[in-house]
């Protein structure tokens, strides 16, 4: 149902108070913002997180001017870019396909050769899921009606008042086609085959069940998919992670009064220098993920550390105001502070967890690719990791003595949410 210009506005107001709203907001570029909704929808989440992504994919397509006024130009403008962006995934996912084509998954003299590696590219290829958002993008059904009824217009398009969002929707469509042929114009013989390998999925997977696909195949398809959602479940909170980081520094960072300007306590210094620290280092970690796993696993202890540090930092800030009379630009402050504790309690938790599966499972291997390394190079790492685990391991825990043996007051509660 067509949004009205009230409720876009208070949606637009509501974002702040979510992590995925935060998020979205200080994305830079449309685009960006768009690999970070397909990132979300394709992952793990939760039907409460998706219900907070949706508010914002709702602000995205209803861009509201500084006074709150409906802005047509930005609106087409972002079209476009769902345009581009879903023209990209779709030579991708073209590629994926050939890619699958060319290797030795399926017999390419077998029947329905084509046909299989096209269900394979499209069930489990990560840009051919990534097409698909877009297009659930371009459906949306709650652009603001002042933005139908202007665009449609523009486009010589009578506005059915009774098919308000049907005559909009087949407006985006011819729209989509005629952008898609001009751009297919400027592309290359190679992608217009790519394309067209797309164009045929039409036909194909709605009649899947007559492909054929053995069990083995669909095993590793649905193994593919998942592993789809899991490096996509690492990109979207990696975004996630640094835009909160970057929200509660922000926060604790809130300028003091004139009678204190200049002046910054040593607890507030040490904190925030940790927080930076901690920022440093987490981008040092979200870098590492495609790298060899040693490497990987020296961002984490790296990042592990960074929290520690930064949650020490926490509690004597902590302890500090205790003693410093409370205005609100220094409960500002100790909210800040105190959110930047619950992030390293949560990043060392999710450490943890990304230590042990890569414990379990070794050095992985991404989809698609070939391994170069022999078993005895998969071997070598496996061990490598393993000994750097165990010598990290040995520390935390004569670090975990050191401080409970230290400790002399009781901590404050930590009560942020972790992410999945």
């Amino acid at each position: 149902m067509a949004q009205s210009l009230e409720q876009i506005i208070r949606n637009r107001e509501e974002l702040e108070n979510s992590a995925f709203g935060r998020t979205y907001l200080a994305l830079q570029t449309d685009e960006e913002r768009l690999a970070f909704f397909e990132e979300a929808t394709v992952s793990h989440i939760s039907t409460d997180e998706r219900e907070k992504l949706f508010r914002c994919m709702k602000d995205f397509v209803n861009p509201l001017t500084k006074d709150n006024q409906p802005d047509h130009e930005m609106f087409e403008k972002r079209l476009n870019a769902i345009l581009e962006r879903r023209f990209e995934m779709r030579l991708k996912a073209g590629q994926e396909i050939e890619e699958i084509m060319q290797s030795d998954l399926f017999d390419n003299t077998a029947e329905n050769f084509k046909e299989k590696c096209i269900v394979e590219g499209v069930e489990a290829g990560d840009a051919a899921i990534r097409f698909s958002e877009m297009g659930a993008m371009l459906n949306n059904d709650e652009m603001c009606r002042d933005f139908f009824e202007t665009y449609c217009e523009k486009y010589g398009q009578s506005v059915n008042e009774k098919k308000l969002n049907d005559k909009m929707f087949q407006t985006i469509a011819l729209v989509g086609a005629q952008y898609e042929a001009k751009r297919l114009e400027e592309s290359s013989p190679k992608d217009r085959e790519r394309h067209a390998l797309m164009d045929e999925t039409g036909s194909i997977i709605p009649a899947k069940d007559k492909v054929k696909l053995t069990q083995d195949d669909q095993d590793r398809i649905e193994n593919k998919l998942e592993q789809v959602k899991k490096n996509n479940d690492n990109l979207y909170q990696d975004r996630i992670a640094s835009a909160e980081a970057k929200s509660a520094l922000d926060k604790f960072n809130t300028k003091r009064s004139k009678i204190f300007l200049g002046r910054e306590s040593k607890e507030h210094k040490e904190l925030r220098e940790a927080a930076e620290t901690y920022q440093e280092k987490l981008k040092a970690f979200q870098d590492s993920r495609e790298s060899d796993p040693d490497k990987k696993l020296l961002a984490m202890q790296e990042l592990e550390k960074a929290a520690e540090t930064m949650q020490d930092k926490v509690d004597k800030y902590q302890k500090e105001k205790r003693k410093s009379p409370n205005t609100p630009a220094g409960q500002d402050r100790l909210e800040g502070a105190i959110k930047l504790g619950e992030i390293a309690a949560n990043m060392k938790e999710q450490m943890r967890k990304e230590r042990e599966a890569m414990q379990a499972n070794g050095p992985e291997i991404g989809i698609g690719r070939q391994s170069e390394a022999s078993e005895n190079e998969i071997v070598r790492k496996k061990t490598n990791v393993s000994e750097l685990m165990d010598l990290e391991n040995i520390g935390k825990e004569k670090e975990t003595h050191q401080r409970a043996s230290t400790k002399t007051e009781p901590q404050v509660q930590k009560t942020g949410q972790k992410h999945k």
